[in-house]
């Protein structure tokens, strides 16, 4: 599972199952709105919403996905896969 905390509160603010073995990797969208999370036995990143804390989606990608990264506008993420040293490239909606 993958939980969102309120740092700054100290408060947890939803936690949801995802897929097998996640957590190579996360990251957030530059505007704050989607979370990305690798699942590393899966092959896979989990697409999450942040408001509302849920999973929008779960997109393959090559062998043991285990680096993500945002462009700075958005538009794109990278997922960096260990296994093949391959690239998955994602295009927001």
């Amino acid at each position: 599972s993958v939980a969102l905390v309120d740092v700054r509160a100290g408060r947890l603010l939803g936690r949801i199952g995802i897929g097998a073995f996640p957590f190579s990797d996360t990251a957030i969208s530059p505007d704050g709105r989607f979370g990305l999370v690798t699942n590393d036995n899966e092959w896979s990143v989990s697409v999450l919403s942040l408001s509302p804390f849920k999973e929008l989606s779960r997109v393959k990608t090559g062998k043991i996905p285990h680096v993500l990264l945002f462009e700075p506008d958005g538009k794109r993420a990278f997922v960096a896969n260990n296994d093949g040293n391959t690239l998955t490239v994602l295009g927001a909606r």
